[in-house]
C-alpha cells in the first residue's frame, strides 16, 4: 500500500469517526485505541498470513470498532 493509499484509509475513517461523534456519541467514545503495529505482526505470525494492507491501515487507527453488543 501505498503512502497515498494509507493517507485514503485514514481520510476516510476520519469522516466514518467525524459522522459517529456528531450522530453517535456514545459509538464513538466506544472505539478502541489503534492496535500496536506489535499485536498485527503477531496476527499475521500465528495465522500464517499476511494481513491485507488496507486493512492493516484501519488496525493502525482502531483496533477493530468494539464488541458488537456495545453498539446496540
Amino acid at each position: 500500500m501505498t503512502d497515498d493509499q494509507e493517507q485514503a484509509v485514514a481520510g476516510a475513517w476520519a469522516k466514518i469517526e467525524k459522522w459517529l461523534e456528531q450522530h453517535a456519541p456514545r459509538s464513538y467514545r466506544m472505539l478502541p485505541v489503534p492496535a500496536p503495529e506489535a499485536d498485527i505482526r503477531e496476527v499475521e505470525q500465528e495465522l500464517d498470513l499476511t494481513v491485507p494492507p488496507g486493512l492493516k491501515a484501519f488496525y493502525r487507527l482502531r483496533n477493530g470498532t468494539g464488541h458488537p453488543g456495545d453498539f446496540g
